[in-house]
């Protein structure tokens, strides 16, 4: 009589070894880009030519994300279309010489090139433009 209880025990006892396990593994991890709305708002204000909310906005949002590189790039266009050619050139540098191997810092310098003439050298927005794209070339931007 003993022998069945045992049986239907350790039948019990291993079959709950496996759920007490599955309990315990954690979901996986998912990547939130949370600068990603703050890129947007920022970009959309450029479109609509409110280059000084996009501006404003962007500096604002800057020190929320602080390594937006994209948010930044579209900080320096803001400020390149507002006649803020010194400030739009120095953050343009600025990300090109944290990174030369990241299309944002070539987009910014493409836009200080394009907006702000008295710091472009003939040529120079197009050899932007094309180092941004070949860096990123499935970016939709």
């Amino acid at each position: 009589m003993m022998k069945p209880l045992f049986a239907v025990m350790l039948l019990g006892a291993t079959t709950l070894v496996p759920a007490a396990r599955a309990q315990t593994d954690r979901p996986k991890a998912v990547a939130v880009d949370l600068a990603a709305g703050a890129v947007a708002q920022v970009k959309a204000q450029y479109f609509k030519m409110d280059y000084i909310g996009g501006a404003a906005d962007a500096e604002r949002l800057l020190k929320r994300f602080p390594n937006s590189r994209e948010l930044a790039a579209w900080h320096v266009a803001n400020l390149a279309r507002i006649s803020k050619p010194r400030e739009a050139k120095a953050a343009a540098d600025a990300l090109l010489n944290a990174n030369r191997n990241d299309p944002w810092g070539w987009f910014a310098q493409t836009v200080v090139a394009e907006y702000s003439a008295e710091n472009a050298s003939p040529g120079q927005g197009l050899k932007s433009s094309l180092e941004a794209y070949r860096l990123a070339q499935n970016n939709s931007d």
